[in-house]
């Protein structure tokens, strides 16, 4: 049998990766979230995908809805780093600051 080493879904897809690292460093959050959701269709719910959308999410300032999807993808063995940085800055936003969560 011959293993792939190679990315597949949203991760290989560098045009795509592109367009979202040009749109956040242009601060425009809203057009990474609407990108997503026309990604949507062609690689279904794609980890690399909600990881993005939640980030886009945070820094428009939707902590609730940044920090649901973030958790759905908080265990996910290539974003877990990256979704708990996210989930700790999401934490320290929140008006309401749950404590334990952040401990974890």
């Amino acid at each position: 049998a011959v293993v792939s080493t190679q990315s597949t879904g949203a991760a290989s897809d560098s045009t795509l990766l592109s367009k979202l690292f040009y749109y956040g460093r242009e601060k425009l959050y809203n057009t990474i979230q609407n990108t997503i959701v026309e990604c949507k269709e062609k690689y279904g719910t794609d980890p690399v995908l909600t990881f993005y959308e939640g980030i886009s999410l945070l820094l428009q300032d939707h902590i609730p809805e940044a920090m649901r999807e973030l958790s759905s993808i908080s265990d996910h063995r290539d974003l877990v780093i990256g979704a708990s940085f996210a989930l700790i800055m999401a934490h320290r936003k929140a008006r309401i600051i749950d404590k334990e969560a952040v401990s974890e």
